[in-house]
This record gives structure tokens, sequence and C-alpha cells, in this order.
């Protein structure tokens, strides 16, 4: 009889202890991923489902519907001999159909920060912008492929001069 009290006891002690692990388990709270860099900031441009935020001399594009988690960078500053990228002044504009990127190019020695601009209609082909070019007396801003060797524009764009 001794013996089954113990065990009995025994087996009661287990169940208390196993049915107290259960429910604290359930108590605590639920692991929440960390957050990626992008959820605490608004985007700096937004076309359609998408969400795109400059950073770190690149571009990063989010897809903004509920439940997906694809993000990509679909634009990296090309690099240049003897000069970096800062973003000093990164500007990400939607302008005229086309994604515009404007960043700031240090070249070591010389200093100060020269102004590059890149631009996209379809986040996958990309031009830079090469100066200024006069067309029957009106000003344009010149763009050319990105990766081009050729010295002239593969497009241009009317500036507008409000007068």
């Amino acid at each position: 009889m001794r013996v089954f009290l113990s065990t009995l006891v025994a087996l009661v002690v287990i169940s208390l202890f196993l049915a107290s692990t259960v429910e604290s388990n359930k108590s605590q709270p639920p692991i929440i991923n960390k957050a990626n860099w992008w959820d605490t900031q608004e985007p700096d441009v937004t076309i359609g489902n998408m969400e795109y935020y400059a950073k770190n001399c690149s571009i990063l594009q989010v897809n903004a519907l509920p439940n997906t988690n694809s993000a990509k960078t679909i634009f990296t500053v090309p690099s240049s001999v003897f000069s970096s990228c800062d973003n000093v002044f990164p500007a990400l504009i939607y302008e005229d159909g086309y994604l515009v990127f404007q960043t700031c190019q240090i070249v070591f020695g010389a200093g100060g920060c020269g102004r590059s601009r890149y631009r996209s209609s379809d986040m996958k082909a990309w031009q830079e912008d090469i100066g200024i070019t006069w067309i029957e007396g009106e000003e344009y801003e010149a763009w050319r492929n990105l990766g081009s060797t050729s010295s002239n524009a593969d497009s241009v764009k009317r500036i507008k001069n409000d007068k």
C-alpha cells in the first residue's frame, strides 16, 4: 500500500509539473521576427504596389502588398576610380515616368561633391545624366544608357524654363 501511495503521489507531482510547464509556455509572448530597416521608414517613392527606398547609394524595391516579403536592390551606383558614393543628399523622385536617383560622387584628392543622376522607366535599363545640350536654341538634359561608351546622348529631356 505504501508503494502504491508513493507512486500515486509521484505521478500527481509529475503531472502538476508538466501541466505548469505547458501553461507557462502558453503565456510567453510569441517570437517576433526582427523588423527590416525599411519597415520604420516612409518610402521615398511609391509607384503602384512598389515602394522604393534610397540607401547606401542604391535603390531598394519592396512589394507593398500585404503578406509579401519581396525586397531587392534594383540599382547600385557604379563605382569609379578614385571616387566614392556618399549619401550626402540622396534623392529619389518619380518624374515624367522615370524613377530618378541623385547621389554625391566624391573624388579623392579633389574634395567637394559632384552630383550624379540616374534614371529608369522600367527599373531594369538605367541611364546616367551626362549634362546639358542645346537643340535649336533650347536647353535639354542629356542622358546616356548606363554602360555605353558613346559620347552622344541616347535620349534628351527638354528643360522647362518658367519665365
